[in-house]
């Protein structure tokens, strides 16, 4: 109705009324009239430009991935967290840079980060994601966002490319250099002792055609109930092929896709890998998981700077308490109010106790608490080791754009 009165009215008007008015008021040299005329193109061309500025309800939540449109041009993004590249292989595909379905994706990687996603019952597993939620239940963990995508049949055939050096025990050599392997995915439920389990499944044809089969509970849990039931909705060709034979094997692989698009994949860990937790050898890890609990109880992390500042202020406190109240190399004493006191003394001087950290900075209380954990449980080697290792967040600050989670971790 509002089109209709200030838009289409006045044109009409103008259309049957322009030239009678023209002709029957301006020859009289009448200015009112003049104006009533040129008021009616007006107020059209202020319309239509107010109209621009309304903000488009289009789900168009890609906006701020800035991506090349030019046909020549490979955009390439550098993500933290391997499930992160989702937003922009859904932004391509928004933006007409590659299909909805259909792609091929040739995965260099010392991870096949092939697990199957969790069950999210407020979108359909099947549709092109539409909104900055839907991309947020996708970006679950690093090692299932490639599942994600062929839920989706974003993606239609898959090629692990592994490094030499990986051990690849247990696959028999047809299947080390590029087989089709199948990857049935899709949905079940089923009864274990009168219950009702749903989520989703699937099963990897391995191991000389031996089919193993994995079930993900709504939380992302594997269960292990089941060996026999997953309902196929999508079956995925993988191949795995080993990165000195891959200028050899993967010509032929690709000579099955029929031109289909090619998104290119490679995670840092192709080229090494060690888990962070050897740097840890030695320390009890459930004294490990009660500090992370403590440090995400008192910290609330909003921003890389936060996450910079916290890791930098924990760092100075672990120094403190191994200088202060440390007895041998291999042992601990508890700090004393005395040593605590002194501890307080020089962060308050030096600044970093008020250092802002998610828009406050650290409580007397809060700063005690982590300095008698530290001092019970940890000695001075530890501290060193734990110091070697840092803190961070548990995901990166780009994925908790999406899906907030505050907790700062020991880095491993």
């Amino acid at each position: 109705m509002i089109l209709y009165n200030f838009i289409v009215r006045p044109f009409i008007y103008l259309l049957n009324n322009g030239f009678r008015l023209y002709y029957t008021h301006v020859r009289r040299f009448k200015l009112r009239y003049i104006l009533k005329l040129l008021s009616i193109p007006a107020i059209f061309i202020f319309i239509l430009l107010i109209y621009n500025q309304v903000p488009s309800h289009s789900p168009e939540w890609y906006k701020h991935i800035k991506m090349s449109l030019k046909s020549y041009d490979i955009n390439v993004a550098v993500v933290e967290e391997h499930h992160e590249v989702l937003q922009y292989w859904f932004t391509a595909a928004h933006k007409n840079l590659l299909p909805a379905t259909g792609n091929v994706l040739i995965h260099i990687d010392g991870h096949g980060d092939s697990g199957i996603p969790a069950y999210e019952s407020e979108v359909s597993m099947f549709k092109t994601p539409e909104n900055a939620e839907h991309i947020q239940m996708l970006m679950q963990r690093n090692d299932v966002f490639i599942m994600a995508a062929a839920y989706k049949d974003f993606i239609s055939r898959f090629v692990w490319v592994y490094p030499d050096w990986m051990d690849v025990s247990g696959f028999t050599e047809g299947e080390l250099n590029g087989a089709e392997l199948k990857v049935q995915i899709g949905f079940y439920d089923l009864y274990y002792k009168d219950k009702l389990y749903t989520g989703t499944c699937g099963c990897y044809e391995v191991h000389q055609n031996a089919t193993e089969c994995d079930f993900i509970d709504e939380s992302g849990s594997l269960i292990t109930n089941f060996t026999k039931g997953c309902k196929t909705y999508r079956t995925l060709p993988m191949h795995m092929v080993k990165s000195s034979q891959a200028p050899v094997i993967l010509p032929s692989i690709l000579a099955k896709t029929k031109d289909a698009p090619i998104i290119l994949d490679i995670d840092e860990d192709y080229f090494g890998v060690m888990s962070g937790s050897d740097l840890l050898e030695g320390i009890n890890f459930k004294l490990i998981g009660k500090f992370n609990e403590l440090l995400a109880d008192v910290f609330t992390i909003m921003n890389i700077k936060d996450e910079v500042n916290a890791h930098k202020l924990l760092l100075n406190i672990l120094h403190l308490v191994k200088v202060t109240c440390t007895s041998t190399l291999s042992s601990m004493k508890e700090c004393s109010r005395e040593h605590f006191r002194h501890i307080q003394r020089f962060l308050r001087e030096s600044g970093l106790q008020h250092t802002l950290i998610g828009k406050r900075s650290l409580r007397s209380d809060e700063l005690l608490s982590i300095v008698s954990y530290i001092s019970k449980n940890f000695n001075a080697q530890h501290i060193d080791q734990i110091s070697g290792v840092g803190f961070c967040l548990i995901t990166s600050t780009q994925t908790r754009k999406l899906n907030v989670t505050r907790d700062l971790q020991i880095r491993p």
